[in-house]
């Protein structure tokens, strides 16, 4: 399974990334999005992680 890694920050932009990258990735592999905050356990699930997580706090605005 791959694991596709989402922060909470909500945009447009990366949400529209996050679910291009989904769609293309599950037409031939079964996939998941999975929010930052459940990183450790969705770590023992999957196979292969994607990262599209930029950070948990915001912390690339500051």
């Amino acid at each position: 399974m791959f694991l596709i890694i989402k922060d909470s920050i909500t945009n447009v932009q990366r949400s529209r990334a996050v679910d291009a990258v989904y769609d293309i990735l599950d037409k031939f592999v079964d996939t998941k999005i999975v929010p930052v905050d459940n990183l450790a356990r969705s770590l023992l699930m999957g196979d292969i992680v994607f990262n599209l997580a930029i950070g948990k706090r915001n912390d690339f605005l500051q």
